[in-house]
């Protein structure tokens, strides 16, 4: 809630509790009364209105242009000017670590995630699992896969407890964890296709499109449809602006172009994610 709401909302509390009174004593006439009470409820609702749309716009940024530190810098601005909960807090840092790790930045990735190592244990939930996606994308790119099994297991867990709201989103996160997980590991290709094709057949905001069709050129590459594999990256380097999965998009091509030798090809995947 912004500051100008949050005083708004103190305003409307302490005329319901102070003004109301002397309203039924018949100390204030109630159209005017009626009035200043309409004022404050349309101011209520105008500043949440402007909330609304400038976190739309700002949203925007990172879902469907893809420029996900221009997207940190204007939510960071934007959130100067509120008065937050320590769970909101802890939550927008979380979406920032990710927004790093989207656009290559994992050292700045880490260090957020660093901060809430010891406060862990104390998280709803709902916030454990997004810290723990964050964590499971790190260590993707840390090529750590044991430690991403372990938290992958944790996840289970949390969606098994979690409020019955909440699990279609969390369960469709975990899919796409899972399907990374198996690209890594270059196991089960075909479930982790599957998986990630599901994005042609919903309405996702341009950022989900592109990692998802990036995948489906590594799965493509690793199986050696270098025809698809191309298509694949060149429609992530054409729509994916800001994202690191360009910048490896353009590496594969790069392997694909200069003629990749079926018996190298492995070897050289692994290099490319070093």
């Amino acid at each position: 809630m912004s500051r100008q709401r949050f005083i708004v909302v103190i305003l409307i509390a302490i005329y319901a509790i102070f003004v109301f009174p002397l309203e039924l004593l018949d100390f204030i006439d109630v159209t005017i009364f009626l009035l200043i009470g309409l004022i404050l409820f349309a101011l209520y609702f105008y500043f949440r209105k402007r909330e609304k749309q400038k976190l739309i716009y700002i949203s925007k940024i990172y879902l469907h242009e893809c420029d996900p530190i221009r997207y940190i810098e204007e939510y960071n601005k934007y959130l100067k000017n509120f008065v937050l909960s320590k769970r909101f807090k802890t939550l927008h840092k979380i979406t920032n670590s990710m927004a790093y790790l989207a656009a290559g930045k994992i050292d700045e990735a880490k260090q957020i995630l660093d901060e809430f190592v010891e406060n862990e244990p104390n998280f709803h939930p709902v916030i454990r699992f997004w810290y723990y996606k964050a964590w499971i994308y790190y260590f993707e790119e840390t090529k750590e896969l044991a430690r991403i099994k372990i938290l992958i297991q944790e996840v289970q867990k949390i969606i098994h407890i979690t409020p019955l709201k909440y699990r279609p989103q969390l369960l469709s996160n975990y899919n796409q964890m899972i399907a990374r997980y198996y690209v890594a590991s270059k196991i089960h290709l075909n479930l982790a296709e599957d998986e990630f094709k599901k994005v042609f057949n919903r309405n996702l905001p341009k950022l989900n499109v592109v990692v998802n069709v990036y995948y489906l050129g590594v799965i493509s590459f690793l199986n050696k449809d270098y025809v698809n594999a191309k298509e694949y990256f060149s429609s992530v380097i054409k729509n994916g602006n800001r994202l690191i999965v360009v910048d490896r998009a353009k590496e594969y091509l790069d392997l694909i172009d200069n003629g990749l030798k079926e018996d190298t090809e492995v070897n050289i995947f692994d290099e490319i994610n070093e």
